[in-house]
């Protein structure tokens, strides 16, 4: 169940690095790598809460 999000991120990445060029980030890791790495680490339900949440966070309005 884990492997749809995972390609999902992927493609994300793979369409977005050639389009947009390197992402200027207010976080490190990025969204893309942190999604990845709480995907491997957490239960689907736990890093989905996680991602949801840092993108949320993520805007041109956060501090």
């Amino acid at each position: 169940m884990r492997i749809i999000p995972q390609i999902l991120i992927s493609l994300i990445q793979f369409i977005r690095n050639p389009l947009f060029g390197p992402a200027v980030c207010f976080f490190k890791p990025s969204c893309t790598v942190f999604a990845c790495e709480q995907l491997q680490k957490e239960s689907l339900a736990k890093a989905l809460l996680a991602i949801g949440k840092r993108l949320i966070a993520c805007n041109p309005f956060t501090k």
